[in-house]
């Protein structure tokens, strides 16, 4: 049997910056980096930690909807003060572009391009039009995707899954 210990500090709009849980004297050890908006931009579990500069990363929209997450590899280590700068942010994130990797892409608004003659997606205003599974960021094609189509109340119409 294991007893969690867990301890949580919070420093930035009392959002967690940092997590210990241990069990059995081990220290699995999360960090947190949020934006200047407030929102999880970084962070960093116990596996990546023993990697290097290996962090996961969230990325959003100008409507403060998730647009990307996945896995990269930082070619410095992340701080606060980069985290909170806009274009730092944005400057570390593009050095690290090509290492991204288990990306799940999320696009709102918009027809997949290639599937509108086939399957027409329609009402996507507001809503999901599709989601992709992307293996590593230089992938020519995603590994999963799922499209969406809704009728005009904003239910499902159809969707379409393929790998």
């Amino acid at each position: 049997m294991c007893w969690f210990i867990n301890r949580k500090f919070a420093i930035y709009l009392g959002k967690f910056a940092y997590s210990i849980d241990s069990c059995h004297g081990v220290p699995p050890v999360r960090k947190f980096w949020y934006d200047r908006l407030g929102r999880l931009a970084i962070s960093q579990n116990a596996q990546q930690l023993t990697q290097g500069n290996v962090y996961s990363y969230t990325l959003y929209d100008s409507l403060g909807r998730i647009t990307q997450v996945g896995q990269l590899t930082g070619g410095s280590v992340m701080t606060d003060p980069t985290a909170k700068s806009t274009t730092s942010l944005q400057n570390w994130l593009n050095a690290a572009a090509n290492s991204r990797n288990q990306i799940t892409q999320t696009v709102y608004d918009q027809a997949y391009p290639a599937i509108t003659d086939s399957l027409n997606q329609s009402n996507l205003r507001n809503r999901v039009s599709y989601t992709q599974v992307i293996n590593q960021a230089l992938d020519t094609y995603p590994a999963t995707a799922t499209y969406y189509s809704y009728d005009v109340q904003g239910n499902v119409d159809w969707k379409f899954h393929g790998s």
